[in-house]
């Protein structure tokens, strides 16, 4: 069945699927390609993030299965009380069901349209095909000769870790400079495409050099994403991780290559700038004599607290509110902070919160469970590259009203000067929704006009944080001292508690 046929009897098409968090969800389609669509869904109703993949997804018309399979979002457009979303289809059209007779009797007809649209579909510009050849080429080259090093210089050797380990040393800073020109020219090549021919072209890129870029570690989970979304505590550990990480030569230099880029840099100094905040903001306070109370949304693994433990003596005068909607991400988080305590010799107060962003949202709004004017600090690092402006400026002045006075918000995004967005989009999958100066300064509050705000990057330029203060000036009793369980909000302060749906719960229930 052609397309144009099948876009037209999917006009009143209805689409359900399952959400990363587990919700039904039910939505009407709007708009139908061969391997994406768009549906609809009242704004109030919105609970999608860019990137994130959407299982048992189902598309019927009338009583009858059309498609059956997994959708990522690609796209979150409001429209007034509605909220378009765009997303890329992985699954299979189960177009026996449209064999109908109305259709038999059109069959010369629906093969003309086909044969169309195939070739329209199927059209590569000429210089896409040359730029993938040549990708494909050097990709090709370089595995083969990984393979010849691995079979005669390192096989049946002693000290064959320390041999590869020069190796990748040498060779990897080499392989990094060609495969960033590569991307350089797929996002010079890729500008000058029209949005209807992406589809196509990506899938020629796919059939072309993906079963390269996926031995990468950090490829295949950013593709694959097995928790349902992108930049899960995996993706973030291998973006911190050892860089030559795979199975084989091959993939550990196209791992660094990867990890190399802008946007995965932009990332490790994002941590290094939090790790510097904690540090600046609890030092201040310790030396009056009080502790820190830091609430973090979108935890994910807090490789920024881990090293703030083991790195600086000031940690033990903070209690950690973690919050994250995933079980697997806070049992792998509380792991991971017990063993920097382990590593450090240091004790911390810390709370792990079960909690989707929509869930905080609301309790947070209503004073519920996160008491106003009690935070020393509060941030979100990376949840708003995934979430639409209106929710995020939301969110930002529910944060702003949860921190003291002379308290600190921290909200970071992905700036336009991201240097491979394309790539990011077409070889891993991965979208993400970056942000102009203005529109993260226009994330600020503007019904509390004392608070101050001000917006930082690194030398990358491809991170923006947005820091929003409350003026010390505005309280007498800034200096007043506090109890040292304030962080606990009259819940459960045991070290690496657990807090689910507004219940406690052991961490060893996790």
């Amino acid at each position: 069945m052609s397309t144009d046929s099948l876009e037209k009897k999917l006009s009143s098409g209805v689409i359900s699927f399952l959400t990363s968090r587990g919700q039904r969800v039910k939505a009407r389609v709007r708009d139908l390609r061969a391997d994406s669509l768009a549906f609809e869904l009242l704004s109030a109703e919105n609970i999608l993030q860019m990137s994130e993949v959407l299982r048992e997804v189902e598309i019927k018309v009338g009583e009858r299965l059309a498609y059956q399979g997994e959708l990522t979002v690609t796209g979150i457009v409001p429209l007034g009380v509605m909220v378009v979303c765009d997303a890329r289809l992985s699954g299979n059209w189960l177009l026996d069901s449209f064999a109908t007779d109305d259709f038999l009797a059109n069959i010369e007809e629906n093969l003309e349209n086909h044969t169309v649209e195939w070739a329209r579909d199927h059209e590569i510009r000429p210089v896409f095909r040359a730029m993938v050849g040549d990708l494909e080429t050097y990709l090709t080259g370089l595995e083969t000769w990984c393979e010849q090093v691995e079979c005669g210089g390192l096989a049946n050797r002693s000290d064959r870790e320390a041999r590869e380990e020069q190796i990748l040393t040498r060779v990897g800073p080499i392989v990094s400079r060609e495969i960033a020109s590569h991307f350089a020219d797929y996002e010079r090549v890729v500008k000058k495409l029209d949005a209807d021919l992406r589809v196509a072209h990506r899938a020629h890129l796919m059939k072309t050099v993906h079963r390269f870029i996926l031995q990468s570690p950090f490829s295949y989970r950013c593709f694959k994403k097995p928790l349902g979304y992108a930049g899960d505590y995996g993706m973030v550990n291998l973006m911190l991780g050892n860089p030559y990480q795979g199975a084989t030569l091959f993939a550990k230099l196209l791992n660094n290559a990867f990890l190399e880029t802008g946007p995965v840099t932009a990332h490790q100094n994002r941590i290094h700038y939090l790790v510097d905040t904690l540090r600046e903001v609890a030092t201040e306070r310790a030396a009056k004599g009080l502790r820190t109370r830091v609430l973090n949304l979108g935890c994910g693994p807090a490789q920024e607290i881990r090293r703030f433990i083991e790195e600086e003596a000031v940690s033990e005068m903070c209690d950690f509110e973690l919050l994250d909607f995933s079980a697997e991400t806070l049992r792998h988080t509380k792991r991971e902070i017990g063993e920097s305590q382990e590593r450090s010799g240091r004790h911390i107060n810390f709370s792990l919160i079960q909690e989707s962003i929509q869930g905080f949202l609301r309790q947070a709004s209503r004073g519920e469970e996160y008491d106003k004017n009690s935070y020393d600090l509060v941030y979100c690092a990376g949840l708003f590259d995934y979430l639409q402006q209106r929710f995020c400026a939301k969110l930002t002045s529910v944060l702003t009203e949860l921190i003291k006075q002379d308290g600190l918000v921290v909200v970071t995004n992905v700036s336009k000067h991201n240097t491979i967005p394309s790539v990011m989009e077409d070889f891993l999958d991965w979208s993400i929704i970056e942000r102009t100066e203005e529109e993260m300064l226009a994330l600020a509050p503007t019904e509390n006009l004392s608070i101050l705000k001000e917006l930082k990057s690194d030398v990358t330029r491809i991170n923006l944080f947005l820091e929003l203060r409350k003026p010390a000036a505005l309280r007498s009793d800034v200096d007043a001292p506090e109890k040292t369980d304030a962080a606990t909000n009259g819940r459960s302060s045991l070290s690496g508690t657990v807090r689910s749906g507004g219940s406690h719960l052991a961490g060893s229930e996790l």
